[in-house]
């Protein structure tokens, strides 16, 4: 295995639990400033929100700087954003900082997955993916905790702590990466934008590309379910159902170690049997857990959707990633943005939809939309296959 591979995952992990310290310290960051738990809680919207910006904005990044270069300044805008909003005055200065830090994440995780798919074998890439999610994963799991116990000490010690964290990660990304100085995503790419820039004519290459297409759904459903549905709505529905706070606490996080799980187990099933049978274990178990959670009222059924929906997470997330290196379109400017905002929206809208639906319609049609777009997903899979 690559120490690229290492290294970037070590990089995710630690971005990743940037991104959980934060919620920790919003109830007491709201004490502070004087405002609302609710306003408070934008400092997690405003990040998902520019995250997504930041992905419009990464095709013309990603052709004018280098992946080493692209990533570390990533990293940089984390790192500086977190101190500023952990150091901030007042509110509006705080949300300002975070949704740098969103345009900083987003640059990071384009420029990482373009590095991956760049300089790993293609028969162990399925391996290098599952490493760096199973880095993901495992900061998604920590960052809550660490979060928790730093704002016992001070609601903004957390943001400060992860601001130098990150910063120190940015300067070692940029001294280690030193070897692959000099790759480029549009200039690796087998496929080049027409005269070297004509973005219509890339776009219209991708769009008839049968892998490339599933790819982007893969991504979609992980968007709208794995961090649109599981972040807000389904807890949200559990509680519904009369589940404790706690009870949903240990859902969470089971998921989240069973996302680690489905990350280890997929990457090297699909290095040796392929893509193709993993990627489609890993939607099949997504429509089964969205079935188990949405009975409530039979607990057995709602853990073992809870573990199914980890598992299918760390599976799909992995080889999705290894498939768009498989596609030679992974080192592409256009492919790697519209792969991550692919993701990024269906985040923001799925969790969105998802609300709407449960007010008007009811929790099951919220369901129903999920699986139906989980099954157009893997029609998609099933498409390419052929």
């Amino acid at each position: 295995m690559p120490k690229v591979v290492w290294l970037l995952a070590i990089i995710g992990f630690t971005t990743m639990v940037g991104s959980g310290v934060v919620a920790p310290s919003l109830p007491a960051l709201a004490i502070e400033f004087g405002i609302t738990a609710g306003v408070a809680s934008l400092a997690v919207s405003v990040f998902a929100a520019m995250r997504l910006v930041g992905g419009l904005a990464t095709t013309g990044l990603l052709r004018v700087w280098t992946l080493r270069t692209l990533l570390s300044g990533g990293l940089l805008l984390q790192g500086l954003s977190a101190l500023g909003a952990g150091l901030a005055p007042e509110v509006i200065s705080f949300l300002v900082a975070r949704a740098v830090g969103g345009i900083g994440s987003a640059a990071f995780t384009a420029a990482a997955t373009g590095l991956l798919i760049a300089t790993v074998p293609a028969d162990v890439r399925g391996r290098a993916m599952s490493t760096f999610m199973t880095g993901i994963s495992l900061g998604t799991v920590s960052g809550p905790a660490m979060g928790g116990t730093l704002a016992t000490l001070s609601a903004r010690l957390p943001l400060v702590g992860y601001g130098v964290a990150t910063t120190l990660a940015s300067v070692l990304a940029f001294v280690l990466l030193r070897p692959h100085r000099t790759l480029r995503a549009a200039g690796s790419a087998p496929m080049q934008d027409a005269a070297n820039g004509s973005t219509r004519a890339t776009a219209r290459a991708l769009a008839t590309d049968k892998v490339f297409v599933a790819v982007l759904m893969c991504q979609f459903i992980a968007g709208w379910i794995f961090y649109g549905m599981r972040s807000g709505f389904i807890p949200l529905h559990l509680a519904a159902a009369a589940y404790s706070t706690a009870f949903i606490g240990l859902m969470v996080s089971l998921t989240a170690l069973s996302q680690v799980a489905g990350s280890a187990i997929a990457g090297p099933w699909s290095d040796s049997r392929g893509r193709y049978g993993p990627l489609l274990a890993g939607i099949a178990c997504t429509a089964i857990s969205l079935v188990f959670i949405a009975l409530p009222d039979r607990m057995p059924l709602v853990v073992a959707g809870f573990v199914l929906l980890g598992l299918a997470a760390g599976g799909v997330n992995s080889v999705s990633s290894a498939l768009l290196g498989d596609s030679g379109r992974g080192t592409n400017s256009t492919a790697l943005a519209a792969y991550m905002v692919a993701m990024d929206l269906a985040a923001v809208v799925g969790s969105l939809v998802s609300g709407v639906l449960a007010d008007s319609v009811g929790f099951p049609a919220a369901f129903a939309l999920a699986g139906a777009l989980t099954l157009a997903a893997g029609a998609f899979v099933l498409r390419a296959r052929r």
